[in-house]
């Protein structure tokens, strides 16, 4: 990689405040089972709400309080829903 897509990269990370994402084991190899077009569409989408913003894919996803939502991505006749929750849950230790 040369210098200049070194510093592209590196300063551009920088500037976004992602957050970083946390996958539940089954959830992860459910997700891995999507087609690859529909994992990078929901990547992007699972993305701009690390960087704390909402994709235009995601919608509040009722019945779980505040903060949980839902990516729905209708997919060459498929759909594929992935539910993401923001900030903690109370999950792990």
């Amino acid at each position: 990689m040369g210098l200049d897509r070194w510093y592209q990269l590196y300063h551009h990370k920088r500037m976004r405040n992602t957050r970083p994402i946390s996958w539940i084991k089954a959830a992860r190899k459910d997700f891995q089972k999507f087609p690859k077009e529909a994992q990078e569409i929901v990547l992007d989408a699972l993305t701009i709400a690390a960087e704390g913003a909402k994709s235009s894919l995601t919608k509040p996803f009722k019945g779980m309080g505040s903060g949980v939502f839902e990516i729905a991505l209708p997919f060459k006749g498929d759909a594929y829903r992935t539910i993401y929750a923001v900030g903690s849950l109370g999950f792990g230790g």
